[in-house]
């Protein structure tokens, strides 16, 4: 048994839902953060980001190397 790594392997699907559940309560406490400070540009600017984010790493087309071309 190899002991650097944590006792318990979770699955796949667990992986998944937890990741989501992490990414609602990241957005929420983002928006949270926004409205207290009265900052309500960093929602939408927060939201383009994820969207971008999201294309990039799940498209297999041409759109990754497009945005790595641009930086």
């Amino acid at each position: 048994m190899d002991h650097g790594r944590a006792a318990i392997e979770l699955g796949w699907g667990t992986r998944s839902v937890l990741r989501v559940k992490h990414s609602l309560r990241l957005s929420r406490e983002v928006s949270r953060y926004a409205s207290e400070q009265r900052i309500w540009w960093l929602v939408p600017v927060a939201t383009v980001m994820a969207l971008f984010a999201l294309a990039v790493t799940t498209t297999t087309s041409a759109l990754p190397v497009t945005v790595y071309a641009l930086f």
